[in-house]
């Protein structure tokens, strides 16, 4: 095996680990929805979006890799948003 098979076997690894967790979060996403539900409450809350933007921003990184995460977050919370309708 060489190492670019090395490589995406890590790389294979790491987004298994990826959708189950990925699994967990939309599923508690859903939980938040039936409690946003039974409070009446809005289902967009800039103020929880700033906080884990802010998060993100705040990883000692490299820019260009933040920038990545920052795009993968955005589609997370949309996709987040979407279940909760």
């Amino acid at each position: 095996m060489d190492q670019l098979d090395k490589y995406r076997n890590e790389i294979d690894s790491l987004d298994e680990e990826l959708i189950k967790l990925l699994d967990k979060r939309f599923q508690i996403s859903m939980h938040i929805k039936e409690y946003k539900d039974d409070n009446n409450m809005a289902i967009k809350d800039e103020k929880r979006e700033t906080y884990i933007k802010e998060k993100i921003l705040s990883y000692r990184g490299s820019q260009q890799v933040i920038e990545q995460i920052l795009e993968v977050y955005n589609t997370i919370l949309k996709a987040s948003k979407l279940l909760q309708k």
